[in-house]
């Protein structure tokens, strides 16, 4: 095959409801994190001396003369337009690229991606951006790349949603993925929602990256939400005071911990926490493979940067491990993975697949595209 001769490195793109990722295969890190948003002049300052559209930090800079718009909610692409905008930016301003046809590109995809997504995914990357060859990866199977393992369970939470992803051997277990919409989004509204009732009032688009910033500083998981409240009330435990870009400061007091506790106890009756999609996902799979994958859990996505998300997630499923566990001093081997990559271990994972021999053996080649249209995305629909 032709594109076996291919010298020029992958370009790896993670597209992101919160953030794109993207760098090129070799590197350590990506080189270009972006939040993915586009902004779009309204109709009131249209008259003014703005561009057409903005993306990224510079849209949310200028949010209050903006209309924003996310083009990627729950993972799925939902504005083709924003997206295609952000990522041929990317590539021709921030890589400096013009001649993106010698690049392969791989780009990361979710667990369950509509067939017509994936169809006009191949059709983008092929016809606008000429690429050469490109590979659609499920994201939930990256993360266990980036930490050198192929079976595990992925317990992935980023800005829109959950995921929980079994993965035996590379493939993921689709009867056992199971998927909730509270993540990082929740948790920031449930900030905001907990400081407006606390006297301290945030709106519209202007602040969003501000609370997220606040979140991301001073919020946490308590490993015991009862014990955090009565410290609270009967000691007085320390608050914390934080200065606003205006020079005022506001006193930060148990919403450190409050907003973050419906990740674990929703507060829908009929939604369950974090670590019992875990289990549950555990006892969809088949009772041999429990015990891997109950050893192996991998966590990705921002959300799961929560100071103390990954101790209290542990010690949620330690207290209920599956039933086929035998005998149960196999539990002492079992500890999360702690990494430092959490917010780009899909990154991560997809440069080291792009390094490897058999990657281009995951790819689609423009030729075929030509001679088969987009359906050819369906031949390893399931990788």
């Amino acid at each position: 095959m032709w594109y076996f001769n291919i010298k020029k490195p992958t370009i790896v793109i993670d597209n992101g409801s919160y953030e794109l990722k993207a760098g090129f295969q070799g590197h350590y890190a990506p080189s270009c994190r972006i939040p993915t948003v586009v902004g779009r002049p309204k109709l009131e300052n249209s008259d003014e001396d703005f561009e057409d559209q903005y993306f990224g930090e510079e849209a949310m800079a200028k949010a209050n003369a903006l209309s924003l718009k996310y083009p990627i909610q729950r993972g799925i692409i939902n504005d083709w337009d924003g997206i295609i905008y952000i990522n041929m930016i990317l590539i021709w301003n921030q890589f400096g690229i013009m001649q993106e046809s010698e690049h392969p590109i791989l780009l990361t995809e979710v667990p369950i991606n509509p067939n017509a997504n994936r169809e006009k995914t191949m059709q983008i990357l092929f016809e606008t951006f000429q690429a050469p060859l490109i590979s659609l990866v499920n994201k939930a199977v990256l993360p266990l790349y980036a930490v050198g393992k192929l079976t595990g369970v992925v317990v992935d939470s980023g800005q829109d949603d959950t995921n929980i992803v079994p993965v035996y051997e590379g493939y993921y277990l689709q009867h056992a993925v199971l998927r909730r919409d509270y993540a990082g989004n929740a948790c920031t509204q449930e900030f905001l929602q907990i400081l407006n009732k606390s006297g301290y009032y945030f709106y519209k688009h202007y602040y969003r990256s501000l609370i997220i910033e606040m979140k991301e500083k001073l919020c946490y998981v308590a490993q015991d939400y009862d014990k955090e409240i009565k410290k609270y009330k009967e000691s007085g435990a320390e608050d914390t005071k934080y200065e606003l870009p205006d020079g005022d400061f506001i006193t930060i007091k148990n919403e450190k911990f409050r907003c973050s506790e419906l990740l674990f106890k929703p507060y829908q009756e009929v939604e369950v926490g974090i670590h019992e999609l875990v289990y549950n996902s555990l006892k969809k799979c088949d009772p041999s493979l429990q015990l891997y994958l109950y050893l192996n859990i991998i966590l990705s996505g921002g959300n799961t940067l929560l100071k103390g998300f990954r101790q209290r997630l542990q010690k949620e499923l330690k207290s209920m491990p599956p039933e086929s566990i035998k005998p149960k001093s196999l539990l002492r081997y079992f500890d999360i993975e702690d990494t430092s990559e959490h917010n780009f271990i899909s990154w991560k994972g997809g440069e080291i697949l792009a390094s490897l021999d058999s990657f281009l053996f995951t790819c689609f080649e423009r030729k075929e595209y030509d001679e088969q249209g987009p359906s050819i995305v369906h031949r390893w629909m399931y990788k």
